[in-house]
């Protein structure tokens, strides 16, 4: 398995944790990624003609409908996009509760769904730097969430406030 950033050292995977790690179901194109990220790894599918990250996992390119895709590691590095804090959980996740919901948009590109962790969500920001940690599930599989790498900075709130203010001039 190629790395898109050259190399490295799969993560540990975590035992302990702050949210359940529930048993994935993989789907035949997500079974790579579940056992590769319960070895501390995060992979993504990139199509090998034009270089683009597919994600969710599936074996075409969605740009030109070439009928292959390859696994990547890429660096588990980005930044947080948008996130939201779940104040009732459901099923495993209701004695969770609060807890966030994020997407986190890789340094590599692609966004991706996932639970930001060690970090209450009143103290997160869009476009704060995040990492990937595992947390292990059955099976000898992980969950893959991201922590926060340092606090916000004065640069992180500008940035927020000036995309709020562009929110604001929308008109819908």
């Amino acid at each position: 398995m190629r790395r898109a950033d050259g190399g490295g050292v799969p993560r540990p995977v975590l035992h302990a944790q702050e949210l359940p790690a529930v048993v994935p179901s993989p789907e035949p194109d997500s079974v790579t990624y579940w056992k590769q990220a319960g070895q501390g790894r995060l992979v993504i599918t990139r199509c090998p003609e034009c270089e683009a990250f597919v994600w969710i996992p599936r074996p075409f390119c969605p740009v030109h409908m070439h009928a292959a895709t390859e696994w990547v590691e890429v660096s588990g590095r980005g930044v947080v996009y948008s996130y939201t804090q779940v104040e009732r959980g459901d099923g495993p996740f209701a004695e969770s509760a609060p807890y966030t919901l994020a997407y986190v948009e890789l340094v590599e590109g692609p966004r991706v769904m996932t639970n930001i962790v060690g970090t209450p969500g009143e103290q997160l920001r869009v476009g704060q730097e995040v990492e990937v940690v595992f947390h292990a599930a059955a099976d000898g599989m992980a969950v893959p969430r991201f922590a926060v790498t340092r606090p916000p900075s004065r640069s992180d709130d500008t940035q927020a406030s000036e995309i709020a203010t562009q929110c604001d001039d929308l008109v819908f």
